[in-house]
């Protein structure tokens, strides 16, 4: 009917909390959901960059953004986590065409300790350099500024984890309703994530099979390690070639190594202040922020405890890393590394690859 507000759900991340499946399920389900009065877009990713883009690349142009927003007179749901990074101009400028409408923000919350291996993973697989151990220094400020990638990686986990800020510049825009879902402890069935998601956005009740979902599978500390030695090689190599070549080479020949790797362990220090993240997390719930879930996805120090005093973090055996590497290099290349292969080889020739 004119004149009748419609919801519009913005799923604004945060990174690491979910959102690829999530998205997915919204994927497979987008003509149930139709059906029922809610549109999802089939892809808003160019609409929110050319928003979010940066001075080097001109001024925000709000108009994919615009045609987004008019492309239904129902309900509209967009997903996509780039929208955590936008700061109160941003936000001002991507909530102007729902002026008259009833506007909802879901934003994924998760315990800090499983989101370092996560987002560390990610630095790994978009050109990352840092070493496990130099990245947990470099993202709460204890190593050389100026080194290769520590400004970087301390930038891009500022944008993604200060999820507190994130619910005040959300909260600040006078949006309608701001909700946090926590992500439940890994292990769990996916399906809680989702029925978590599907409350938070007060989306029309219709059949949903979490298992059709695309998952993101997580690599083990071996290909992750060889991922950044790699990286180095292939900084000539175009953005969108590269995340293609990597992305294949992941999702179809080292996650099957996952099993047999080892995963990272975090250091006393980032433990113990990923806790207390989670804690102010919790502290910021409640003002003007719903929750769907349980605080208790958030574990504090004072509930959990943290690690011995000066606990290293982990680092990666040589041989792990080469077993990686043979398995890249069988993939790439259509035959088995020779015998004796060592790591720098296997770097060399996986990046080689990867051209």
């Amino acid at each position: 009917m004119p004149g009748v507000p419609r919801h519009v759900v913005l799923h604004v991340g945060a990174m690491k909390t979910g959102t690829s499946f999530l998205q997915s399920v919204l994927d497979h389900h987008r003509a149930p959901l139709a059906a029922a009065g809610t549109t999802f877009p089939p892809s808003s990713v160019h609409a929110v960059r050319a928003v979010l883009r940066g001075p080097a690349q001109g001024p925000p142009d709000a108009t994919r953004w615009r045609e987004l927003a008019g492309s239904t007179d129902g309900d509209l749901l967009v997903s996509m986590e780039f929208l955590s990074f936008a700061g109160p101009e941003r936000i001002a400028l991507l909530l102007e065409p729902f002026a008259g409408d009833r506007v909802s923000v879901v934003v994924g919350v998760r315990d800090q300790r499983a989101v370092l291996g996560a987002q560390w993973q990610t630095h790994c697989r978009n050109r990352g350099v840092l070493a496990w151990p130099d990245w947990l220094r470099a993202i709460r400020g204890d190593a050389d500024p100026d080194a290769a990638g520590v400004a970087d990686a301390r930038r891009t986990w500022d944008r993604a984890q200060r999820v507190p800020r994130l619910l005040d510049r959300w909260t600040d825009a006078g949006v309608d309703r701001v909700v946090a879902v926590t992500v439940p402890p890994s292990g769990t069935d996916p399906g809680v994530l989702w029925d978590r998601f599907a409350r938070a956005a007060r989306l029309p009740e219709v059949p949903v099979d979490v298992t059709l979902a695309r998952t993101n599978p997580s690599l083990g500390h071996g290909s992750c390690e060889l991922l950044r030695r790699v990286n180095p090689l292939l900084a000539d190599r175009p953005a969108g070639r590269y995340r293609r070549a990597v992305r294949d080479l992941a999702n179809t020949a080292l996650v099957a190594r996952r099993d047999a790797e080892s995963r990272v362990v975090a250091d006393e220090v980032a433990v113990r202040r990923a806790l207390e993240a989670n804690a102010r997390v919790r502290e910021r719930l409640g003002d003007g922020v719903e929750l769907v879930g349980s605080p208790d996805d958030l574990p504090t120090p004072e509930e959990v405890g943290t690690p011995p005093a000066g606990r290293a973090a982990s680092v990666c055996e040589e041989a792990e890393v080469a077993a990686a590497g043979r398995t890249a290099y069988a993939h790439l290349h259509g035959r088995p590394a020779p015998d004796g292969a060592d790591v720098a080889w296997l770097v060399a020739e996986v990046a080689e690859g990867l051209r």
